[in-house]
């Protein structure tokens, strides 16, 4: 991964939500320079799935849920103020 992130430049990887299986995967592509935003999230339950994963950002419809402001105060308690963009 760290190969591909250094052949083409690519900052920020945007896989299907159903691809990240684990935080496992998340670290692994943190470890190989990505920030990682999934697409499209759409159901609270798997949003916070996420969240606790690590992603740095989530993609979903703009009709879909919003429970950003728990999420985010949530996210930023564990990580020390650096909290889930949106």
């Amino acid at each position: 991964m760290l190969a591909l992130r250094e052949e083409t430049g690519t900052a920020i990887v945007s896989p299907d939500h159903a691809l990240l299986a684990s935080k496992d995967l998340v670290d692994q592509l943190h470890r190989a320079g990505f920030r990682v935003v999934p697409w499209t999230v759409n159901e609270p339950d798997r949003m916070r799935e996420l969240v606790a994963f690590g992603v740095d950002g989530l993609i979903t419809d703009p009709s879909g849920p919003r429970p950003w402001r728990s999420m985010r105060a949530s996210r930023s308690r564990a990580t020390g103020g650096r909290g889930a963009q949106t």
